[in-house]
């Protein structure tokens, strides 16, 4: 392949942010771990099952699926990083309208988007690979209250400091 040079520099071409999904038969993925073992190693099928079976069940087999093919599974974050979290799970208070203002409106509550929050802890084997620390309303009160939960790391976006 000819590379195109422009003022003696190579042209640096922009990366691709498309993400494909491809399907892959579990047994495979088994096949490929017992693979990894030994060919006289007796447990190297019952150890594989437990694996991959435990993995179904309890998630964690796509990390599984790219380290037996060499992908790693980095992200981004660091603990004590600020980020942007759209994921919806945080409560904001809703008051009611009232006429008489001597009259305390009914409050209710909607969820929304966490928004600033920070990155308090990280597990690599779950989907929801972030925990984060936000504020929120505490529960039938104006007053707010710090929260924390776990949130996937597609939907957050590192803020610069």
């Amino acid at each position: 392949m000819k590379r195109t040079h422009f003022n003696n520099e190579a042209l640096v071409m922009p990366k691709f942010d498309q993400v494909i999904k491809i399907e892959v038969d579990v047994n495979s993925i088994f096949e490929k771990l017992m693979d990894t073992f030994p060919v006289d190693y007796k447990h190297a099928e019952m150890l594989s099952h437990a694996v991959i079976g435990s993995a179904v069940n309890n998630g964690g087999l796509t990390y599984i699926y790219n380290a037996l093919n060499g992908y790693t599974n980095d992200i981004d974050f660091a603990i004590g990083d600020i980020v942007m979290c759209t994921e919806v799970s945080r409560r904001s208070i809703e008051m009611a309208v009232t006429e008489d203002p001597n009259v305390k409106p009914p409050i209710g509550y909607t969820t929304v988007e966490i928004g600033e929050c920070e990155v308090i802890e990280i597990d690599l084997y779950s989907t929801n690979k972030l925990r984060v620390k936000f504020m929120q309303n505490k529960y039938r009160s104006e007053e707010m209250e710090e929260s924390t939960g776990w949130v996937n790391h597609k939907n957050c976006t590192r803020i610069p400091q």
